[in-house]
């Protein structure tokens, strides 16, 4: 059973079976997994060999054993068909009384239907949600390579006009250098 269905049965909306005489399931014994109503739970628990035996109710139970789904309105039927046309389980007596007329399925081929319709919306889901994600890293790796080259580009620029100036600084110091030693030289004679 899944966790709607544990829901269902801890709010009284579904009703488990016991599986010693078909009434409302109230315990259920963790050694033999089986599900019992009230009576039978007595009678199991008179029994010397079961006396250690731990039954839970069925309403704490966090994942209940599997069980046969009955129907609320027909105690002893089992919920074996889907009626697609109000989106619920019902049994056989159901389908004549309440859903005369009706689309209905059997329920395990409307599980798997369901079952395969959700692996399919899955796989649509990660599709939309990993191809743009893929498509955002490959975008921030030609980002960081771009921006690495842009790097290398600007300090290579940096590094020529930090030469350019040294050596147009060192040419003009060595010019002024020349006139001083030239005007000196004049101004000695």
């Amino acid at each position: 059973m899944n966790e709607v269905e544990v829901q269902l049965v801890k709010s009284g909306q579904l009703r488990l079976a016991c599986q010693g005489c078909e009434n409302d399931a109230e315990q259920h014994c963790d050694i033999c997994k089986t599900l019992l109503c009230t009576s039978c739970s007595d009678d199991h628990n008179r029994y010397k060999p079961f006396t250690k035996h731990k039954l839970t109710p069925v309403v704490e139970m966090t994942v209940p054993p599997k069980a046969s789904l009955m129907c609320g309105k027909h105690k002893k039927n089992e919920l074996r068909l889907f009626c697609s046309s109000c989106q619920v389980l019902v049994c056989d007596d159901c389908t004549i009384k309440y859903h005369k007329n009706h689309d209905y399925d059997v329920l395990e081929q409307t599980a798997d239907d369901q079952r395969a319709a959700l692996r399919e919306q899955a796989d649509q889901l990660e599709l939309q949600a990993i191809t743009p994600l893929r498509e955002g890293i490959e975008n921030i790796k030609q980002e960081l390579e771009s921006l690495s080259s842009s790097r290398d580009v600007a300090e290579k620029n940096i590094q020529e006009s930090f030469d350019a100036l040294t050596s147009a600084i060192s040419r003009r110091a060595k010019e002024h250098r020349q006139q001083i030693k030239e005007v000196f030289e004049r101004k000695q004679k």
